[in-house]
């Protein structure tokens, strides 16, 4: 039989089969090599270029750390456990410098202070919650591990001048550490005052009532010394025993007038007389004490640390972005991968328009 009378004979033609012969794959690239040389230099030179000319992003960090106990006395200066309900710690300290960092306000006051008026007046009109949207990614608190002990945070700035993201790294710092300490002073402050009032409401409520006491041994002496001369009784009478006396009061109150007009009259004297009570009335030295204790104190909080800086705001000498490597690698890839595919294609067009020729 005749070969070429045979139906169905499957055409030895490379455009007809249906399989991949890899050696004719490798031909086709081969032919085609010189375009995808081209595409893989194309895509190559501008990745190249992109990493040359994209403007590079420097990052600025701080570690912050809680304050060691001596760097906190100055808050604990003059609050005696007498004077206060408890001294201050170490945890109370860095708690609220904590909630300054990471408060609203003072990232908005930052924003408003110093990142608007770092941009050119047309970048200032764009829409103010596109520039908080980027201003956010610029500048970020975070906090360390939830385990760390003691609890660790990091302010990062990421900024294309280097020198001015170290400058706001310290500068955000040392805004929450002057919050914190503005909080601090006006809470010791009101403290203070609080209890300089209680202790000035206590001693007068103590003046007042020996005031009142004087008084009434004034009116009570009086009494029994019109008593005395009424009876000529001039001297001691043998039942003055019984008119002794407890502290600044007497005893018996219808004895008096036997202790005689001469002593009632030297007493009269002495109590109308007497400018102060305060001698006679106990405990007055120790509260007074506390008074002026309190009313001295002056916070001095220049050498007291809020925050201990860890690791200080450097300013950062080889950019995180772009990476250039990177960046020129995946061009080499990428280009080689469309130069490939677009050898292939070219080469598939060829095979087509060949066999539609025979």
């Amino acid at each position: 039989m005749n070969p070429s009378s045979m139906p169905n004979q499957p055409s030895s033609q490379p455009g007809y089969s249906g399989e991949i012969d890899l050696f004719d794959l490798f031909q086709s690239l081969w032919k085609e090599k010189i375009l995808i040389v081209l595409v893989t230099a194309v895509f190559t030179a501008l990745a190249v270029i992109y990493a040359l000319t994209a403007t590079p992003i420097y990052q600025a960090h701080s570690s912050l750390m809680p304050p060691s106990a001596a760097a906190i006395q100055g808050y604990n200066q003059g609050r005696v456990k007498e004077l206060s309900e408890k001294l201050l710690t170490v945890e109370d300290i860095y708690k609220t410098f904590k909630k300054n960092l990471t408060s609203s306000r003072l990232r908005t006051a930052f924003f408003e202070g110093v990142y608007l008026p770092s941009l050119s007046a047309e970048k200032q009109k764009i829409n103010r919650d596109a520039l908080l949207k980027r201003f956010n990614t610029i500048l970020s608190v975070k906090k360390g591990a939830a385990n760390a002990d003691p609890e660790p945070y990091t302010v990062t700035v990421e900024l294309d001048d280097p020198v001015v993201a170290a400058e706001w790294v310290q500068d955000y710092i040392e805004r929450a550490i002057a919050a914190t300490k503005l909080e601090l002073r006006n809470t010791i402050e009101a403290e203070q005052k609080v209890r300089v009032n209680a202790l000035n409401i206590q001693k007068k409520a103590l003046l007042d009532t020996a005031k009142q006491e004087r008084e009434d041994q004034v009116k009570l002496l009086k009494e029994a010394l019109y008593i005395a001369e009424s009876i000529d009784l001039e001297g001691a009478s043998p039942l003055s025993d019984k008119a002794s006396l407890g502290g600044n009061r007497y005893i018996d109150n219808d004895l008096i007038y036997t202790r005689g007009a001469k002593t009632l009259r030297a007493q009269l004297a002495v109590l109308e007389k007497r400018s102060s009570d305060e001698a006679f009335i106990n405990g007055f030295r120790e509260l007074n004490t506390q008074l002026e204790i309190l009313q001295a104190y002056a916070l001095d909080d220049s050498s007291v640390a809020v925050v201990d800086i860890d690791e200080a705001a450097e300013v950062p000498s080889t950019p995180i972005k772009p990476n250039k490597k990177i960046i020129m690698a995946v061009g080499v890839v990428f280009g080689g991968m469309l130069g490939v595919f677009a050898a292939l294609i070219r080469s598939m067009i060829r095979r087509r328009k060949s066999v539609s020729a025979q």
